[in-house]
Order: C-alpha cells, then structure tokens, then sequence
C-alpha cells in the first residue's frame, strides 16, 4: 500500500526585522533577517543564521492611551538630554579654545600690568587720589594677573600700549606663539567630542553629522561672544581680561575654526574606534545589543559566540 506524500510548502516571507532582537539561544542579534509565516501553525518566526534556533515573534496588547503618552514624555526627555549634551560639548570646546586664547595674549596683559603699576606709583595727581582710594593699585607686582582701574583703562590707546616701539607694534608685541601647544588639548576634547556624538547619531548620515558639528562650534562661537561682550564691571579687571578682549577675539575665532577638524574626524572615526572598543573589551555573548554600531554602516552582526575552529 503506497500513500502520496503530503507536498511540502514553502514557509511565506513577510517582512524584515527591522529591530534588535536577540536569539534566546546564541545571543545573536536578528536585526535584519526575514520574518517568515511558519505553514503548519501560521506562526510569525525568525531563525537565527547563527545557530539555526527559531525565535517567534508575538504582538503584545496595547497598553491603552498611556503608552502613547509614555513614549511621548520619553521622547521629550530624550530631546532635553541631547541637547543639554550638545550645550555641554560646546561648552568644553568654548572653554578651552577660550583659555588657549587668553594664553596667546598674555605679553599684552604684562605690557598693560608694567604701564598701569608705573603710573599708578608715579607723583600724577589722579595716580594720586587713585592710590588713596585703592591701595592695591601702587606698587602691584607686574604679571598678567595684575589688577587695571577700568577707568584709566578706558582712557588708554592699547595698542600703542602693548607695542615695543611705541607706534603701531606688530603681533610678536602681543602674542605669545608658543601658547600654540594648547591647540593639542583643543584637539583632543573636539575629537573624543566627535566620537560620543558619531555614536549617538548612529541613525544619521555623514552630511547631518558634518551639519551637527557645525551646530557645535557655532554654539561654541555664541559662548565665546557672551563672554567677550558680557563681562560684568567691578571699577577693576584683570590685565590678562584687559587684553584678551581687545586682542584675544582673533585668536579665539581662529581656535574655533581649528576645532571643527579634529570634531569632524571624531564625526567619521568614532563608530570604528566604539566597534574596536567593543570587540576588545566585551565577550561575543555581550556584543549583540550593541549591533547597531556595525548596521549603521552597513557591516554585518558581530560574531556573538566563537566559532569552532578544528584542533583548537
């Protein structure tokens, strides 16, 4: 007695998973493979490359009008938390472009500190009434963290001032070229900077990334401005704030423009130093939540177990 063999049926393509989800089996992240419907239970599956093991997929009920709610406050916490990170990045590149900019002027501050402690301490009749109503102001020692009356300071031509031959003065008078150094620590905050951000606009292509470090060093400029244009009046200041702000714009602009490079190869090398990160520092079992570091240029999963190598 012959019986006809049943016909085999094809299980039916449906989608591709377009979300992490990890086998229960290897740990292998499915994103990407083929949501199939399995011909004898109807059932929604996806199986594993790694490990053939089948992973079905379930809808869950819908948690009602407070899920959509949920992922809305979420969303605006998320939004909230970018950009304050994006403020903050600014915030570290104004900062030490900043700093670097006050360095490069400081032989403008000593020349300012050296012309403010003469006349202070001179037989003048206001050097006079100055001394008797701020002691501090005769006999300072000249550095660039002397303190200036901003009343004298108004009346002064600075760059007569700060200039050797007592004319005009070139940028040797003013600017000390070896504060130059400090551009390496520019460069190194603008780079881990472009890293952490390469990573967390992993779902953003290189012309927004490039857009969202241009973003960064103009919030930096904006930083940078307020702090030249809003510096509170005491009736004093610093020599080093004296000549950072008539001298140091040009340099501080000129350390902004500069950070944008080294941001921008932490933009198009900081997902290939997290996937290197990741491959040294996690076991394969522990790589797959972290597949979206590979998927997002395009690359295949991590390898999530070893492979068996014959007489290893």
């Amino acid at each position: 007695m012959t019986t006809d063999a049943s016909p085999s049926v094809e299980p039916q393509r449906i989608a591709i998973l377009t979300g992490d989800r990890l086998c229960a089996a290897c740990g292998f992240n499915l994103h990407g493979q083929t949501i199939v419907r399995e011909p004898h239970y109807a059932m929604l599956m996806v199986r594993c490359p790694e490990c053939s093991a089948v992973a079905p997929l379930q809808e869950y009920p819908a948690l009602g009008r407070w899920a959509g709610r949920w992922a809305g406050v979420l969303a605006g916490v998320w939004l909230l938390l970018m950009l304050g990170l994006w403020a903050g990045s600014a915030g570290i590149i104004s900062g030490t472009s900043f700093a670097v900019s006050e360095a490069f002027t400081r032989p403008a501050a000593l020349r300012i500190a050296e012309a403010f402690v003469r006349w202070a301490s001179s037989d003048a009749a206001e050097a006079q009434q100055l001394a008797a109503r701020a002691a501090w102001a005769p006999g300072q020692m000249v550095s660039h963290h002397s303190w200036i009356d901003e009343a004298w300071l108004t009346e002064q031509d600075l760059r007569a001032l700060t200039a050797a031959d007592g004319r005009g003065g070139g940028w040797a008078d003013r600017y000390d070229f070896r504060a130059a150094k400090g551009w390496i620590w520019v460069a190194l905050a603008a780079f881990v900077i472009g890293c952490f951000w390469s990573v967390a606009l992993s779902h953003v292509r290189w012309r927004g990334r490039a857009a969202a470090a241009v973003a960064i060093v103009a919030l930096a400029g904006l930083f940078g401005w307020l702090a030249f244009s809003d510096a509170p009046s005491w009736g004093a200041v610093l020599a080093s704030e004296a000549a950072h702000r008539k001298f140091g714009g040009l340099v501080l602009a000129a350390t902004l423009v500069f950070s944008l490079l080294p941001l921008l190869s932490g933009l198009a090398e900081g997902r290939r130093i997290a996937r290197l990160a990741v491959r040294a520092l996690l076991p394969p079992r522990l790589r797959g939540p972290l597949a979206f570091l590979w998927f997002c240029d395009g690359l295949p999963a991590p390898k999530t177990r070893h492979e068996f190598r014959p007489g290893a």
